[in-house]
């Protein structure tokens, strides 16, 4: 928007990260890689005019030049990253740029912190390893000399940021020693969900970080992720990070150009050491309903993947770059066997290339399975499984109105009631929804309707709020049997939610339990215990 070096460095940047990815998935609306390159061109360019005489760059052209450390660093790696790609670059302004890097400390500010040098530095090798500006044992030296100023991974100075830049370093310099203790101290400091994975760090002072190093945890994030994923492709938190970077995607992107680029650097990383081969497979799930007719240890496909009392579910050939998913429903009828209350079955997942058996073919598979199901017992006990829910019931007018007799609710027909949900999480959910079914001789009211205001009086919109006095929720829905609010995003903590209903219709009622969920992993989810709700004349 302003093109200042940043923007310009940042947008090249993202462009050369989803240059081999958007080839691969190739469609009408993504540009020839000969139009990409005159676009990077013309932009490299105009980058290259940016350079000073130290061979750094700065944020402006100003009429008194000055090299900002953070900047140079930016605007070489799209350098590295362009002739990476086999885009043309000035080998005389790479170079400068380069040398800039490798003596980065000079243009540091004497009062900067140690944190945000020491980032600095590991960030100068990493691009450096990239450039193959040093062979692997200087680049080794190089690593080994920065963990001993650090004190170590875990040292006192150092962040996740650094421990990730290092890491990209010691990869290329193939010193094992460094990578194992750099990996062991991001595995040790990952927020960890079933789903998900996190690495929150700080530079100390959160001014600084955000002035001089533009520093989020979803960078973090993203940095993180990219240096795991070139260093322990396997590793289990590759996919648990890449999970928690798009977790916190809003309309097909993140919250500012450095978290933007960042992400899409780790995405390029993850395609690169995953998802570069396109998939050849056929692919093949089988319940069993007879466990004990099936060795599972050792398996192998033969005789056209026949198994003993084997059903085929799905059976899909995946072949070259595309978006297809296969899916398949299996009855509970099937796996319970016919019994009133219970049943064991296997679900066998196996992939063959076409007309080689023995032989998994390319690519990489990726699967889910689900289980969907109806209690026969309308008495269902409180359950947390990432989420503990509570509700609670009181009068708006009278409080005689409302009250739980030996666990039973007994509300006076034609009364108003205030219903309190409150969601606890100890970790970050994303994507989550909280569900009420009411009981139905309850109706929400809405306080968007007229005539309605005064039950809600205390939901009436504030057209004005300071940021600490947002709710949680983004957006609700008041329905003719259920509440409901949801959230992209769910701190840790305690968070209420609250509406009112009037009782309309006399009986006895049965209150299904108050859920959450985290609706893309609806096995993270809590509910309260379902409970009885008398409505009384």
């Amino acid at each position: 928007k302003f093109e200042c070096c940043e923007q310009i460095s940042s947008k090249c940047l993202a462009v050369l990260a989803l240059y081999d990815s958007l080839h691969a998935f190739s469609g009408p609306q993504v540009p020839e890689p000969k139009e990409v390159r005159s676009w990077l061109a013309t932009q490299l360019d105009r980058l290259q005019k940016w350079q000073l005489p130290t061979g750094g760059f700065g944020w402006w052209m100003l009429v008194i030049p000055q090299t900002s450390p953070w900047l140079t660093l930016h605007a070489t790696h799209v350098l590295v990253r362009a002739k990476l790609k086999g885009v043309a670059v000035n080998d005389r302004v790479l170079k400068n740029a380069l040398s800039c890097c490798d003596n980065i400390e000079r243009y540091l500010h004497y009062n900067c912190s140690d944190t945000c040098r020491f980032s600095v530095v590991a960030q100068a090798l990493m691009i450096r390893s990239l450039a193959g500006a040093d062979n692997p044992s200087t680049m080794s030296g190089k690593v080994d000399a920065l963990l001993k100023r650090l004190g170590g991974p875990a040292g006192k100075a150092s962040n996740l940021e650094t421990v990730a830049f290092a890491l990209v370093a010691a990869n290329y310099a193939k010193n094992t020693a460094a990578i194992g203790s750099l990996v062991k101290h991001l595995e040790n400091a990952a927020h960890e969900t079933a789903e998900t994975a996190m690495f929150p760090t700080s530079y100390g002072d959160d001014h600084e970080a955000k002035l001089f190093m533009l520093h989020t945890n979803r960078r973090t994030d993203a940095i993180v992720l990219m240096a795991l994923t070139m260093a322990t492709p396997e590793n289990p938190l590759v996919v648990k990070a890449m999970k928690g970077l798009f977790a916190h995607q809003k309309k097909g992107r993140w919250n500012n150009t450095q978290e933007n680029v960042w992400a899409l650097l780790a995405v390029d990383a993850y395609f690169q050491a995953i998802e570069k081969v396109p998939p050849e497979f056929v692919a093949r799930v089988m319940v069993v309903r007879e466990v004990s007719d099936v060795q599972v240890e050792g398996w192998t496909a033969v005789d056209d993947w026949a198994v003993p009392s084997a059903t085929l579910a799905v059976d899909h050939t995946f072949r070259g770059r595309n978006t297809d998913r296969a899916e398949a429903e299996v009855p509970m009828s099937f796996l319970k066997q016919h019994k009133a209350d219970s049943g064991t079955a296997l679900a066998l997942v196996a992939r063959e290339k076409p007309g080689c058996p023995g032989d998994p073919g390319t690519g990489r598979l990726y699967y889910r399975l689900g289980l969907s199901y109806a209690p026969t017992d309308l008495k269902l006990p409180e359950l947390s499984v990432g989420f503990q829910v509570s509700r609670q019931y009181e009068a708006v007018e009278t409080p005689s109105d409302v009250q739980k007799i030996e666990g039973v609710w007994h509300v006076k027909a034609g009364s108003m009631i205030k219903v309190t949900l409150t969601m606890t999480v100890t970790a970050r959910r994303y994507h989550v929804a909280l569900v009420d079914k009411m009981p139905a001789g309850f109706e929400a009211l809405n306080p968007a309707l007229k005539g309605e205001a005064p039950a809600a009086a205390e939901q009436k919109p504030v057209k004005r709020r300071c940021w600490w006095s947002r709710p949680w929720f983004e957006h609700q829905n008041l329905r003719d049997e259920r509440v409901e609010a949801f959230s992209s995003l769910v701190h840790p903590g305690h968070h209420t939610y609250s509406y009112t209903a009037r009782a309309t219709s006399l009986g006895s009622f049965v209150a299904p339990p108050a859920t959450a969920e985290e609706m893309y992993s609806p096995e993270i989810f809590g509910r309260t215990a379902s409970t009885k709700v008398i409505v009384v004349p």
